[in-house]
C-alpha cells in the first residue's frame, strides 16, 4: 500500500492524534538570527550615519538568515531573491509579514543608491527583525518530532483500525511514515523533499506550533484537502 492510496482511503476515518517528542531542530548555520539581532542592537547604541548603517544591515541578515534556515531545513528549493523566499516561507505556511518587504526596499536604497537610512529607518529595521526572528525561532526550537493520527480503538486489548504516525527525520529535510492496520505490521514510506506529500507534511508540522487548531482539523485542511485536490486534477488530466 502507498501513503497515497492510504490518506485517500483511510485518511477521513482517523479522529483521534498525540503529539510527541518536542524538541529542537538543529540550526544549519554557523551564525543565527539571534547573533545578527546582537550586533544590531549594539550598532544603534552608536547615535551616528555609520550605527544606522550597520544595524540596517545586520538587521537585514538577520531576516536572511532566518530565510535561509528555514529553506534549508525544510528542504526547499533555493531562491535568489528575497520576494521568491518569502514565498517559499508562504508555500509551507508561515506568513511573513508584509512589513519584511519594508527592511528590504530600505536596506536596497543603501546598496544601489547610497541613501543613509534615518534613525527611525534602522530602528524600525532592527524591530521588525526582532519580531521576525523571534516568531520563527519557535519553529526551531519548539518542534514537535512525531505526529500520530488514529482511529478509536487502537489501543485496546485487541487493537484494530488505522494508524498514520509521522516522524521527523532531519537528515532527510522530511519524515519516515509509518500506516496501515494497527493488528498488521505497518508498511513505511519516506516523505522526501521531492514526494507530493512533503509540502503537506510540512505545512502540518509548522501549524502544529504556530496555531491554537485542533491537529484532527489541521490533518484534514492540510494533508487530506491537498491529496483530494490532486485527485481531482489527476482525473480532470486523464479525461
Amino acid at each position: 500500500m502507498l501513503l497515497r492510496e492510504f490518506l485517500i482511503n483511510r485518511g477521513p476515518h482517523l479522529s483521534e492524534w498525540g503529539l510527541f517528542a518536542m524538541g529542537s531542530l538543529n540550526f544549519p548555520f554557523e551564525q543565527t538570527g539571534d547573533d545578527y539581532l546582537k550586533s544590531a542592537e549594539r550598532d544603534l547604541q552608536h547615535e551616528d550615519n555609520a550605527g544606522n548603517i550597520n544595524a540596517l544591515t545586520n538587521a537585514k541578515r538577520a531576516i536572511d538568515c532566518q530565510l535561509e534556515a528555514l529553506i534549508t531545513k525544510f528542504g526547499l528549493p533555493k531562491k535568489k531573491n528575497f520576494p521568491e523566499r518569502i514565498c517559499q516561507l508562504q508555500r509551507i505556511g508561515l506568513v511573513a509579514p508584509r512589513i519584511l518587504q519594508k527592511v528590504n526596499k530600505t536596506r536596497n536604497f543603501l546598496e544601489h543608491e547610497f541613501k543613509v537610512p534615518e534613525r527611525a529607518e534602522a530602528e524600525d529595521a532592527v524591530d521588525i527583525a526582532t519580531l521576525f526572528v523571534k516568531v520563527t525561532n519557535s519553529i526551531f526550537y519548539d518542534f514537535y518530532g512525531q505526529a500520530e493520527f488514529h482511529e478509536q480503538g487502537i489501543y485496546s486489548e485487541q487493537p484494530s483500525g488505522s494508524i498514520l504516525r509521522l516522524d521527523w527525520k532531519e537528515s532527510l529535510s522530511g519524515f519516515e511514515a509509518h500506516f496501515g492496520n494497527a493488528a498488521d505490521q505497518l508498511h513505511t514510506e519516506l516523505v522526501e523533499p521531492s514526494s507530493e506529500h512533503h509540502t503537506g507534511l510540512i505545512q502540518l508540522f509548522i501549524a502544529l506550533r504556530t496555531t491554537q487548531d485542533d491537529p484532527i482539523e489541521l490533518f484534514r485542511s492540510l494533508v487530506l484537502k491537498s491529496k483530494s485536490t490532486n485527485v481531482s486534477a489527476s482525473t480532470l488530466a486523464n479525461a
